[in-house]
Formats: structure tokens, C-alpha cells, sequence
């Protein structure tokens, strides 16, 4: 992808607007139920959606495959609909789907840009699917899954980027960039992506997480770019642009409805005409400094012509503050001075089966249930995080802390730090978990696994507790306690976490 994290610290870039609104009319009634497959069914209108937004003026430009991953392809073998070629299933068709409509779109971006010299880029678009992983609609393994051959399309299209939009639930979007990790490895060719959320009236996506949350839990991903798309019109959107514009390290995202839909006459319709969404969204976007505005739902190529107007010599994007160690629990953040108390980050530790008589009693007798609810309660008592260790109390630790986990992890107002020796343990556990988890913990006893947790910890974006600790036991002086935490710096940078991903314990 040429030039586009740096094009993004020197101007606003224009992102093209909606695309399944502008084929609901051109495909009309009769094609209404397979608007999904329009790259296979009809490029030549997939074509003419892409080239009225190059048109307009947008540098960013979205492919048709917000729908298309596998789980949502189903629904066209068991409906029986005709015409899926080759397809034989869903994983294939996500594929072919993906690459097909990138395809399209990267050979009109590639006759406008050897035409003008304007650099452009294809965003592969990736919606939510309808599924919700916190609230149990499925699974961060079923969805990678099913993002998997989506993924494995836009990069044989030839798409620049990936746009994993409309987040309603912080999970699916771990699942989604995890899917575009995999097929990275698997194609040879590893694409940026952007991550834009969904929220409701009161700021919060479907899963209950706050931007506050959302941004702490996807910026250790190092996404291009983090955003909200959709969620009303610009003036619905301001209050919850403005709160991640206070907290995001990363580049700002914003790309609006036109206004709230409205339904008459049993069509949908969208309040704001052209020149009241350009003058409404790119003021919000000069005002919080944003790097990338489009438009979302009832946004058309006039919409985007007239905020490639009014965004004309805007100013450089707002250089965007250093990213600080935070955790997430499932509906805010906590960063280190969360808890009022500056500079400390408090941890409650009486959800530690070694050090807690009364959760240890709860574990052995098998009642999950009550032990998660143990969890919660511990967790509302006004700790940045709980930690929650069943270590020595139960046979099976790794199907004990999944009972729980699962149980707990979605509903605690504070963050989990999830405390095992064992790797299978933290790698079974840290797909449950939507928020930014804490891994407790790391050391050097054995650096083979000390690897292993390193590499979960970045796959999934949770900040790790590094213990002053090798294979001759914990460190009994200064010298040796700080040479132990340099190298264990050292091999988690190595393994792609950052410095504001480590905690170090010095006093073990």
C-alpha cells in the first residue's frame, strides 16, 4: 500500500460513502436478495458504484463485501438461491466473492490513478456479521474461522488495506484481525487495516464497551487508523468522535449517516442532503482533527463531492498523543491512574484460588457459577482489575478457568488479569475475553515459553505481567532483577508488543 500512513500524517484523506444503499436502487426488487453477490452477479453496476466515487473525489475507496464472510454466505446454499458457479460452499464463495470484488475495484483505481496521478486505495470492506461473540451469538475461533476466506479474497483482489467496520462487539473485531494475521502468513502478504465501531445515543456499541474501551482494546493491534462509522449522522456521532479523539493514539476515523433513516411508504430515506452532511461532518472533522472522513448508510458520490469541497485545504490531522499502558474491562478503559488514584494501579487478588480460602473452596466444589459471580462481585468493588487464579485447587485448570472466564469476562465493570503458569491455560482463556485482559504472568524459568505467552499475549491484544525471574530462580539483587527485565523487554519487543503492553514485578 503505497504512501498511505504517511499521506495520513500530512492531510485529511476522503473515504468514499455508502455502497449497499446505492445498489439497493440500481439492482431494484428482483436482485434485492442477492445484493451481497453483486461482484459475481453483476460487476459491471459493482463497477459503476466504484467509478461514480473515484469520480467524486474519494481516495479510499470501499469494496462491496461487507456481508461477505462465510457465516453470512450460508444462507445462500440453505435458501437454495441459483448461481453460485463453482462455489460448492460457503468458504469458497466468501472467497472467490472477496477477490472478485476487489479485483474490480483495484482495476478502477488503477485506471484513475495512471490517469490523474492521484494516489487512491482499495479498502477491503468487513462488516459484523450478525453475531455478537460477548453476548454468545458465536465464538472468537467461528468467526476468525469465517473471516478467514474473506480475508484470503481481498488480498488475491489485490486490496490495499482492510476497513473491519460497523464493530458492534470489541470480540469480533479481535476474531477479525486475527483472521487477516492468518492469512497474512498464509498469502505472504500482510495488509494495514482500520477499525471503525458502531455506538448507540449513549456512546456504547452493542456489546455495552465504551469508546474509552474500544480504543484501548484495539490499539495494540496497531491498526492504521481507529474510527466510528454509522450510528446516526454527524450530529448523533459528535459527542462520541470527540470522546475517542481525546483518548486514541491512533489516526482518527469518521464516517457518518446521512442523519437518522426514516421509513415511508415502506422505503428507508435519509434526512440530510449533500451539502448539510458535508458541512456538518467535515466542521466535526476539522474540529477534532481527524485523518480519514466518508460517509456511511444514505451517503452517496454527491455526498462525498461535497465534503471533498468543504474539507479542500483542511488542515494537517491532529498529531495524536503516545498510547499509555491500559487495560479494558467490557465497558471502559483503565489506564494506570484509573482508579483516582494517580500513578496506581490497584489489582484485586482475592479471586486467587493460592490466596483466597473462600475462592478456593467455591472452585473445588465445582460451582462454576458461583466462582464466576465471586469474580464480579470482587470486580465492583472498585479495583482496575481482578485476578482470577484456580491453580492448585481443581484437576483441570484449563476447563475450570474457561468456566469461569466465560461466565465473567463480559459482565465485570473491571479488567480480568487471567494468572497461569500454563500456556494451553491463557491460550484457551483469552479468546473469551472482548476487553483488554491482563496475562499474569511471564518470566524466564523457560524461554520456550516464555515465547509462547509473548506471542498470545500480542495475537490478542492483552498486556502481560514480566516477573524478575530465570531459570535460577527469582532475582535476589538489584543487578540481577534488572538485567532479568531487560531481557524480557527485549524478547517481547521481539515478539511485536510494545513497551505500554509490559508490566514489570521487580519485587517476586
Amino acid at each position: 500500500m503505497t504512501g498511505l500512513p504517511a499521506v495520513l500524517r500530512e492531510r485529511v484523506v476522503i473515504a468514499d460513502g455508502a455502497t449497499g444503499s446505492l445498489l439497493d436502487v440500481m439492482l431494484g426488487d428482483e436482485l434485492a436478495d442477492r445484493r451481497d453477490l453483486v461482484a459475481l452477479d453483476r460487476p459491471d453496476i459493482a463497477s459503476q458504484v466504484i467509478l461514480a466515487y473515484i469520480e467524486a473525489g474519494a481516495e479510499i475507496i470501499k469494496t462491496a463485501t461487507f456481508n461477505a464472510n462465510a457465516r453470512s454466505m450460508k444462507r445462500f446454499f440453505s435458501a437454495g438461491l441459483p448461481g453460485q458457479g463453482p462455489a460448492t460452499d460457503p468458504e469458497t464463495l466468501a472467497r472467490r466473492l472477496n477477490e472478485a470484488s476487489a479485483g474490480i475495484a483495484r482495476a478502477a483505481v488503477d485506471v484513475a490513478v495512471a490517469a490523474d496521478g492521484r494516489p487512491r486505495w482499495v479498502a477491503g470492506s468487513v462488516g459484523p456479521g450478525s453475531d455478537a461473540p460477548s453476548l454468545g451469538g458465536s465464538s472468537y475461533g467461528e468467526l476468525r474461522d469465517s473471516y478467514l476466506p474473506q480475508m484470503l479474497g481481498l488480498i488475491a483482489g489485490g486490496a490495499d488495506l482492510v476497513l473491519i467496520e460497523t464493530v458492534q462487539d470489541p470480540l469480533q473485531a479481535k476474531a477479525a484481525i486475527g483472521a487477516l494475521e492468518e492469512a497474512g502468513r498464509v498469502s505472504g502478504r500482510t495488509l494495514p487495516f482500520i477499525v471503525s465501531a458502531t455506538v448507540d445515543g449513549r456512546g456504547r456499541m452493542l456489546s455495552g464497551a465504551d469508546v474509552r474501551a474500544f480504543a484501548a482494546i484495539i490499539e495494540p493491534f496497531q491498526p492504521l487508523a481507529i474510527g466510528l462509522n454509522c450510528s446516526g449522522g454527524p450530529d448523533e456521532l459528535a459527542p462520541a468522535c470527540g470522546a475517542l479523539a481525546a483518548v486514541s493514539s491512533a489516526p482518527i476515523c469518521i464516517m457518518p449517516n446521512a442523519g437518522l433513516p426514516r421509513s415511508s411508504g415502506g422505503k428507508v430515506t435519509w434526512p440530510l442532503d449533500a451539502a448539510t452532511f458535508a458541512a456538518r461532518t467535515g466542521g466535526m472533522a476539522r474540529r477534532l482533527g481527524a485523518a480519514i472522513v466518508g460517509g456511511c448508510c444514505g451517503t452517496g458520490p454527491g455526498h462525498i463531492a461535497a465534503l471533498v469541497g468543504i474539507m479542500a485545504g483542511a488542515p494537517a490531522p491532529v498529531a495524536r498523543p503516545g498510547r499509555i499502558f491500559a487495560l479494558a474491562s467490557a465497558f471502559t478503559s483503565m489506564p494506570v491512574a484509573g482508579s483516582g488514584k494517580a500513578g496506581i494501579f490497584v489489582i484485586d487478588e482475592r479471586s486467587n484460588a493460592a490466596g483466597s480460602a473462600a475462592f478456593k473452596a467455591i472452585v473445588k466444589a465445582g460451582d462454576f457459577e458461583a466462582a464466576a459471580r465471586f469474580v464480579v462481585d470482587r470486580a465492583a468493588r472498585g479495583a482496575d482489575a481482578v485476578d482470577v487464579s484456580v491453580a492448585g485447587s481443581v484437576r483441570d485448570e484449563r476447563a475450570a478457568m474457561v468456566e469461569i472466564v466465560s461466565r465473567a469476562a463480559s459482565v465485570m465493570v473491571a479488567a480480568i488479569s487471567i494468572d497461569s503458569t500454563d500456556p494451553e491455560v491463557i491460550a484457551a482463556v483469552l479468546p473469551l475475553v472482548g476487553a483488554r485482559p491482563l496475562v499474569n504472568s511471564v518470566n524466564l524459568e523457560d524461554t520456550g515459553k516464555a515465547v509462547r505467552l509473548f506471542d498470545l499475549a500480542r495475537g490478542f491484544g492483552a498486556a502481560v505481567v514480566c516477573l524478575a525471574m530465570d531459570g535460577l530462580g527469582p532475582a535476589r539483587d538489584r543487578a540481577t532483577k534488572l538485567s532479568i527485565c531487560r531481557r524480557l523487554y527485549e524478547l517481547a519487543l521481539s515478539r511485536g508488543l510494545a513497551p505500554e503492553d509490559l508490566l514489570f514485578d521487580t519485587a517476586t
